[in-house]
């Protein structure tokens, strides 16, 4: 299925650039032509293993040929980790999306931050970045996730999409740079979108579709900042004592005082971690996601 997509994207891509319409700017990267100069940067296959992605940029394309709409900023179309998402591989050596940070942090990951670097590249002159992710595990809804700027909630309220924001300072993991933590401190208004969890259910990117096409072609962006904003309250940081609370997922409700972990010491003595904060779980690791990770799961809270 994988290579199928990769395939249809290939083939729109070169259906776009016959029609002159767009062009190629690498093997990974398409840009479809815009009313202006200012430049939307879209990314997607991040994560190997999560497609939704990729979904959406096929039938943006296919809605750009059949439809024969000039969408009033330029769009560049930016696949991110090709080689994971072949293999189903969320990613291959390290995860691209914590690979830029300005360090290489290790050299044994060359293809992640070789893959960084270019779409570093392909996205230092956008004005706007949205990058596409899906969930690892189960959620209750779809969200935004992004560094703390107004001209981020702006662009997240464009795309009018009544999906809840979450907000996070520019360090957004120990592990390294996010590329939208990377393009915020560039200056470029930059967000992420969880579509849902990881599937290829094409209904995923309804949404995502019918809001970029009205960021692309309205004239009128209303930004309500009264609204509830959500963001860190609590972070469950990784141990080898510590065990996350089985059955916990994306935006699961909890309330302070909560059990949301286990610590098991050398003595067989057990304890618990509850939650400091009312609030939803984000992001929660279990098994070899765990392992990878510095962190179990954030608590988020309203703001």
């Amino acid at each position: 299925m994988n290579f199928q997509l990769l395939k249809e994207f290939e083939s729109l891509c070169s259906n776009i650039c016959e029609n002159k319409i767009g062009q190629l700017i690498s093997d990974d990267c398409i840009e479809i032509c815009g009313n202006s100069d200012e430049l939307l940067a879209m990314t997607a296959i991040v994560h190997g293993n999560e497609p939704g992605g990729i979904l959406f940029f096929n039938r943006l394309l296919n809605a750009v040929l059949t439809q024969k709409i000039i969408p009033k900023y330029r769009v560049r179309l930016i696949l991110g980790n090709r080689e994971a998402f072949l293999e189903n591989k969320r990613s291959l050596n390290r995860d691209l999306n914590r690979c830029f940070s300005d360090i290489i942090i290790d050299q044994a990951s060359v293809y992640e931050w070789k893959k960084a670097i270019a779409i570093k590249d392909q996205v230092k002159n956008a004005k706007y970045l949205i990058d596409i992710h899906q969930t690892q595990d189960a959620t209750e809804t779809d969200f935004f996730i992004f560094p703390k700027a107004k001209k981020n909630i702006v662009l997240a309220h464009a795309l009018n999409m009544d999906s809840p924001i979450v907000l996070h300072d520019l360090e957004f993991s120990k592990d390294g740079d996010t590329v939208d933590t990377w393009a915020s401190k560039q200056g470029i208004a930059a967000i992420t979108y969880e579509m849902g969890e990881k599937s290829f259910d094409e209904a995923q990117t309804d949404k995502l579709f019918k809001g970029v096409l009205e960021f692309l072609f309205s004239s009128n962006i209303d930004v309500n900042v009264d609204e509830d904003f959500l963001t860190w309250g609590q972070t469950v940081m990784n141990s080898p004592s510590i065990e996350l609370k089985s059955g916990l997922q994306n935006f699961s409700q909890i309330k302070k005082g909560d059990i949301i972990a286990s610590i098991n010491d050398s003595d067989a003595n057990t304890d618990t971690i509850v939650a400091e904060c009312d609030g939803y779980v984000l992001f929660p690791k279990y098994g070899q996601q765990a392992k990878s990770s510095s962190e179990l799961c954030r608590v988020l809270k309203k703001v």
